[in-house]
């Protein structure tokens, strides 16, 4: 029946059925596919959306030839795609793994960059995150990488510099939040460069991170480097952060982990803090 609708009327069928500006762009490292081979996801993952407005646009095409010449492609990509029924990949003790591509990151205040990925650990494992341009090991002196930490026996957790080295401005913590032995967890890391507003009215551009666990934003969160007015930079990290060059991946020291379905999502940033820039982390 369709296929008997003027070519106007078809379009907005189309538009109204699958939104172009849901259709993003969509690229999973170390996908898990199930045994009917879909996504493996847990709750709370950012890309649920995404996949679903991709799962959407693919049947809505199939549904007459009309609609495939009115509707965009899907651009779905699963990449080191694990075999079904696969528990995900492992990254083994004494060694880094580095997603394939450069991330690229907004030139513009108040836009964001988030990391995702799930992560599952055995006993006391420990899981790292990192963003690196040298992507060198630590030890080796040409270490750069701003890591951050999770694990099933500690409750502190702290971005660092250097790979393992603290930032100036002091460490973040988790309350009670610990990594649960043998369970699948969603991990998000936020860069942000946004504009703010110290408490004596000043206007500051801060380029901060933060972190979530399960979907839940901890309200700790640090700067990386901050003006106010037309004062100097003030920075906490050696790295430019928002420059060019630089790519996510899993870090290990002495203990392995698995991990599947990481991804770069970009969109617009967390909403303002209203913690002066020149206060220390989670004050």
């Amino acid at each position: 029946m369709l296929d008997k609708l003027p070519p106007e009327l078809l379009r907005l069928v189309g538009e109204a059925a699958c939104p172009v500006r849901r259709t993003r762009d969509v690229v999973i490292h170390g996908a898990v596919l199930d045994t009917s081979g879909h996504l493996v996801l847990c709750p709370g993952n950012p890309r649920r959306a995404s996949l679903e407005a991709a799962q959407i646009l693919v049947q809505t095409r199939a549904v007459c030839r009309f609609l495939r010449d009115e509707l965009p492609n899907p651009r779905l990509k699963y990449r080191n795609v694990v075999r079904p029924g696969a528990e995900g990949h492992v990254v083994q003790s004494g060694t880094n793994t580095w997603l394939p591509e450069d991330v690229v990151f907004p030139q513009v205040a108040d836009r964001s960059v988030c990391f995702t990925y799930e992560v599952r650990v055995e006993g006391q494992a420990e899981v790292i995150g990192g963003l690196s341009r040298s992507r060198a090991r630590f030890g080796t002196g040409a270490e750069d990488a701003l890591t951050w930490y999770l694990a099933p026996h500690r409750h502190d957790f702290g971005f660092r510099t250097r790979m393992f080295q603290r930032l100036a401005a002091g460490r973040v913590y988790r309350h009670n939040v610990r990594l649960v032995p043998g369970r699948w967890h969603h991990v998000g890391v936020i860069i942000e460069r946004n504009h703010a507003q110290t408490n004596d009215g000043q206007h500051a551009v801060r380029t901060s991170i933060m972190y979530s666990l399960d979907g839940l934003h901890e309200v700790g969160y640090h700067v990386l480097n901050f003006t106010v007015g037309g004062a100097p930079e003030v920075s906490f990290d050696p790295v430019d952060r928002l420059s060019p060059g630089q790519r996510f991946g899993m870090v290990t020291y002495d203990t392995s982990y698995s991990w599947r379905n990481a991804s770069i999502l970009h969109g617009a940033g967390f909403p303002a803090q209203t913690a002066s820039p020149s206060q220390g982390p989670g004050d």
